[in-house]
């Protein structure tokens, strides 16, 4: 006797949003400029990096999206 379990496939991803490309890019860059710091901390400094960004970057990084 078999017993089929019907799984229901998983939904495609979402693609990232062009800040987590740019956090993807730069994270080891700032980690290494500021090794004490926690996660959270490190995302503030990105954050600011992002706002700071110029439009050839956030165009690039659109498109990728």
């Amino acid at each position: 006797m078999y017993i089929f379990i019907l799984i229901k496939p998983s939904p495609p991803k979402k693609a990232l949003s062009s800040f987590l490309l740019y956090r993807a890019e730069v994270f080891d860059q700032v980690k290494a400029a500021n090794p004490g710091l926690r996660i959270t901390e490190l995302t503030m400094i990105i954050s600011e990096m992002w706002a700071r960004a110029d439009a050839d970057t956030k165009a690039r990084l659109q498109q990728e999206h």
